[in-house]
């Protein structure tokens, strides 16, 4: 038996797109999880976070200055099944 953790960092692009107007920025995320694993079995849980603050990149309608500096927090969680060969 097997028990894995770990803590990563995984630089992104994000992009956020509403009422015509196109925004990005470059996001953080830090991942962190484990892994149980039997033989070449395993089972594991991961959860992403992130908190992202975005600025407009293209805006098609000028009238939409109100939108700037949108601020976001994304969490994630998700579980897999790995097989060790």
């Amino acid at each position: 038996m097997n028990l894995h953790f770990y803590f990563r960092y995984v630089p992104s692009f994000s992009c956020y797109y509403a009422d015509n107007s196109f925004q990005g920025k470059y996001a953080t995320y830090l991942v962190s999880g484990g892994t149980l694993s039997y033989s070449f079995l395993g089972l594991g849980v991961e959860w992403r976070h992130s908190t992202n603050k975005f600025d407009p990149l293209l805006s098609l309608d000028s009238a939409l200055e109100d939108v700037k500096n949108l601020k976001t927090k994304t969490n994630g969680v998700r579980t897999y099944i790995t097989f060790k060969f």
